[in-house]
């Protein structure tokens, strides 16, 4: 699968409490080639600081090129990407990861709970993309 290392654009920033952030980027050649379960490696500073890219694993993405993320601010790193602003630009690697095969019939269950939740919907998504027969079941 192809890799890609783009500088995007932040598109759209938003916070669902203190510590729980949303980042759509304009990535269109990740978006166009990354798989439910797939990641990114994201370089959150400027220059050498901090040193190394963290991972964040794919929210969504979207045919028109967007590319989100959604994660909790844990450290220095998250709360550096967390203060971006609309327009910046931000380094992106991926997709990264395996992704998940995705069978075009029979019926899949999707299970998930607390903080895994976010990542169903990317999986939701490709599942009604993907499958042609059979039902996909959330818990």
């Amino acid at each position: 699968m192809s890799q890609y290392q783009e500088k995007t654009t932040v598109l759209r920033v938003e916070q669902f409490s203190s510590e729980n952030y949303r980042i759509t980027f304009r990535s269109p050649d990740i978006a166009r080639v990354a798989r439910a379960g797939q990641f990114v490696m994201i370089k959150a500073g400027q220059g050498k600081d901090p040193l190394l890219r963290r991972p964040f694993s794919i929210h969504q993405t979207s045919s028109s090129g967007q590319l989100q993320i959604y994660f909790k601010v844990v450290g220095r790193g998250t709360d550096m990407l967390a203060r971006v602003k609309v327009g910046e630009t931000v380094s992106l690697f991926g997709p990264l990861g395996r992704g998940f095969q995705i069978k075009k019939s029979g019926s899949s269950i999707l299970i998930g709970e607390g903080w895994v939740l976010h990542l169903c919907f990317f999986w939701r998504n490709q599942f009604a993309v993907i499958k042609k027969n059979g039902n996909v079941t959330g818990i």
